[in-house]
């Protein structure tokens, strides 16, 4: 995937029609459920999230003040910010996703 959007032309990448459909259709593709690409918080600003780059996380670890979080696991519900999706599968059948 990373190969594929690196490289698409920097002008398809501010098309916000590309954007909702290269969203709609990696969303599922990832099993990272809806992903709004394109859209507006709540503040009203605009936003176009422009991906080239994806990581696979294998192993993660967080702590606040000395305090172990636990690990990563998926939202019950997917949650959003105006029209940005939260990808909920924090953790994928052998890998986990960060876009």
């Amino acid at each position: 995937m990373s190969a594929v959007v690196g490289a698409l032309p920097a002008p398809l990448l501010e098309s916000r029609t590309f954007l909702r459909i290269m969203g709609a259709a990696v969303g599922p593709v990832l099993r990272a459920g809806r992903l709004g690409l394109t859209g507006n918080v709540p503040n009203r600003q605009g936003f176009r999230a422009k991906p080239r780059r994806m990581w696979l996380v294998f192993r993660n670890s967080a702590t606040v003040d000395g305090e172990d979080l636990g690990s990563l696991r998926p939202l019950h519900v997917q949650t959003r910010l105006g029209d940005f999706w939260v990808p909920p599968a924090g953790h994928l059948p052998d890998r986990n996703v960060i876009l």
